[in-house]
């Protein structure tokens, strides 16, 4: 039987803020950054023959960021390249919320987040390229010249930012080589929005795969 509090838990994912330490005009909720790979696991499923379970992936796209139920905001990658004690923190209390999550909903909220972690399966894969492929697209969307509006947080450089920005998908998509051509045209879309606001686009940018 489906539990009502499980519904008011998945409602809490409105109000935990993505990409906190930027400027606002990158700010959205979680549960609007799943509801963008749900629509692209959907229309990549149905038009490439990726060998996925479809409803494996939407599961774990549902249940991925559960883990930061309770947060202010999202956990934040690039700073937890450059800062330890933050990335610390924040993995404490990811494992604090599955936790409690998984005695209040049963054993799949520690299943499905174990999975994603540890990328046991192709479609945990495929789930963190999207998940990758969704914040690129929404930075490009907002655009990408408003970081340099923002103050930068300790040992954070505007550089590491357009370098991530770039390159965070490149590892991912070398599984799914059918979506090559797309990716390529993605690099090109970030490509021509660093040429017009003067940010350098280096040649190690592209994933090799796609050239």
């Amino acid at each position: 039987m489906i539990m009502v509090e499980l519904f008011f838990d998945f409602q809490r994912k409105k109000n935990i803020r993505r990409f906190g330490i930027c400027p606002p005009v990158f700010h959205e909720s979680v549960a609007a950054h799943c509801g963008a790979m749900m629509d692209m696991a959907d229309e990549f499923i149905e038009s490439y023959d990726l060998g996925l379970d479809y409803r494996r992936v939407m599961q774990l796209i549902k249940y991925h960021d559960i883990c930061e139920l309770g947060m202010a905001e999202d956990y934040n990658s690039t700073m937890s390249r450059i800062d330890t004690e933050y990335k610390a923190k924040k993995q404490d209390a990811e494992k604090q919320t599955i936790y409690c999550l998984t005695r209040k909903h049963g054993k799949r909220i520690a299943d499905y987040d174990a999975e994603y972690d540890n990328q046991t399966t192709r479609e945990a894969v495929f789930v963190k390229f999207l998940d990758k492929l969704d914040s690129v697209l929404w930075q490009l969307n907002a655009g990408v010249q408003n970081y340099r509006d923002m103050d930068l947080p300790p040992k954070l450089t505007f550089e590491e930012i357009y370098d991530e920005i770039a390159t965070k998908t490149n590892k991912f998509i070398k599984e799914f080589p059918q979506l090559n051509a797309f990716y390529r045209k993605v690099q090109e879309a970030i490509k021509a929005e660093y040429d017009k606001h003067g940010i350098e686009w280096k040649e190690w940018y592209w994933a090799g795969q796609c050239l």
